[in-house]
């Protein structure tokens, strides 16, 4: 069974981390973003990890970008996303810093306990 999060991100030039638990061990399935605000001169990248093993990255392009663009998570090409988040290994989300301007955007995780396990 798959669970969503969403979580506004602020101001995505300042490379703020988060940490996240969904509440149970998991697999982080798909991310994607929506713009509230553009960004401008430089894409900037929200990455996901447990920490130690990278699990996938959003970029969000400058060049062209508009209110309401949606990006989706690639997934990183050596751990294909299967890494186990759970209450002593939470998802780490480390959000931007590259951007000169400030940007704002909706973040939706999709979370899979099918992969996972059980808490």
């Amino acid at each position: 069974m798959s669970k969503e999060f969403v979580m506004k991100m602020e101001d995505l030039n300042t490379g703020e981390d988060f940490w996240f638990y969904p509440g149970k061990t998991c697999w982080l399935a798909d991310a994607y973003t929506a713009l509230y605000t553009v960004i401008d001169t430089t894409d900037t990248t929200i990455t996901f990890s447990d920490g130690t093993t990278t699990i996938g990255v959003i970029t969000i392009t400058a060049s062209g970008a508009a209110e309401g663009d949606v990006d989706q998570m690639v997934l990183d090409t050596t751990s294909l996303g299967k890494v186990e988040i759970s209450k002593t290994k939470p998802l780490k989300i480390v959000g931007g810093g590259e951007a000169a301007s400030t940007g704002d955007a909706m973040l939706t995780m999709i979370f899979d306990d099918l992969h996972g396990g059980s808490s």
